[in-house]
């Protein structure tokens, strides 16, 4: 029952995402959803790359943990080891057809554990600003 309620879901989506006239993305817009480090890194009070997060400092950098990870350190159970942040890069002809098509791309699963391409318009997408 699910798994069909799922497919409809996903049908009623592609639908959607292929009859909604597509408002293009700005070059503002793309850049910053693909290379949101291209002229920003996230910083915070007290961190530098490379430090060790762990139960001995744990409540210096409870601002930039979510709860449930925050616990895990704090209780001991978790040691994390920071990085400079990095950039996952995408293949170009990726957002190249974003620019074109004015739509994002993208993989769900579909029924029985299949994988569906699918479209998500301008008024689907969540864009945010640093």
């Amino acid at each position: 029952m699910k798994q069909g309620i799922l497919t409809i879901v996903i049908t009623g989506m592609v639908g959607l995402a292929q009859t909604v006239a597509a408002e293009p993305f700005t070059d503002e817009e793309i850049n910053q959803s693909f290379y949101p480090y291209r002229d920003w890194t996230p910083t915070a009070e007290g961190y530098t790359p490379g430090v060790v997060i762990d139960q001995s400092n744990a409540d210096q950098f409870q601002a930039i943990l979510d709860e449930a990870l925050f616990r895990f350190v704090k209780d001991g159970w978790v040691t994390i080891r920071t990085a400079p942040t990095t950039d996952f890069p995408l293949s170009e002809d990726y957002v190249a057809a974003t620019r074109t098509t004015g739509f994002f791309i993208g993989e769900v699963m579909g029924a029985n554990n299949s994988r569906q391409v699918v479209t998500f318009p301008r008024q689907l997408c969540r864009l945010e600003s640093h």
